[in-house]
């Protein structure tokens, strides 16, 4: 969940298969915004996000964002982009 300047309250889910794929959404209250998917890869503490599907329209500067990896447990990864310098944490959900 983050608090968006122009949207407001965003909630965003991500899949990570074990393939290295993602997808996810993103949206607000019950009204999905966006879509998208790509490839995952990670190299030491470096995380590099490749979107090669978005239904939102993408420059090439944010179609890859290479986050570092702050902290990582069973439960939750704690990123920073690079790209823009924020935080974010994915949690777990079984």
């Amino acid at each position: 969940a983050d608090d968006h300047p122009s949207l407001g309250a965003v909630t965003t889910r991500v899949t990570i298969a074990q393939t290295l794929r993602f997808s996810g959404e993103a949206a607000r209250g019950e009204q999905v915004f966006w879509r998208f998917g790509g490839t995952v890869e990670l190299i030491g503490r470096s995380l590099t996000w490749r979107y090669e599907d978005s239904t939102l329209p993408l420059n090439d500067a944010a179609r890859t964002d290479t986050d570092d990896v702050l902290t990582a447990d069973a439960e939750r990864l704690v990123l920073r982009s690079r790209l823009s310098g924020k935080e974010r944490v994915l949690t777990r959900v079984r």
